[in-house]
Parts: C-alpha cells; structure tokens; sequence
C-alpha cells in the first residue's frame, strides 16, 4: 500500500540533507579541514539522503536495495 506520509516524509528528509550538503560545498577545502566535525555532518547527511532514497525505492517496490549492491559489486570489479 503507498503512504504518502512516509514518501513526504523520505523526500523532506533528502531536501533537508541535501541543503546541509549544499551549504557545506560552499567552503574551500581549507575551511572545511579547519572544522573537525564538518566531515562527520557531511557524512551522516549524505547517508540520511541515501538512505531515505532506498527507503523510497523499498516502499515503491522497485528494489532499489538489490540494485544499489550489484553496482557496488560490478563497480568493486571495475577497480581490481
């Protein structure tokens, strides 16, 4: 069944990482080496939008789980 509370909710999630995100690519490189925490915020941000993202596609149906991990793997292929 589609929830489109969870669906706006997921989307909000990803609009608000994505302007932390946003915010934070405005720094030079140095700016944001001068701040320890920035790299933590940018971490976690970029994984609440990700993560919201699949929970998307699981809540769609489309398997955007499975898909993410057979990119991972052909892409860790690629590398070796």
């Amino acid at each position: 069944m589609f929830n489109l509370s969870l669906v706006a909710d997921r989307a909000q999630t990803v609009r608000n990482s994505l302007a932390r995100l946003r915010e934070l690519s405005t720094l030079t490189l140095d700016e944001f080496r001068a701040v320890p925490d920035n790299y933590a915020i940018a971490e976690h941000h970029l994984r609440r939008a990700l993560q919201a993202l699949l929970d998307l596609g699981r809540h769609k149906g489309r398997g955007l789980a499975g898909y993410r991990n057979r990119l991972v793997h052909e892409e860790s292929k690629r590398q070796t």
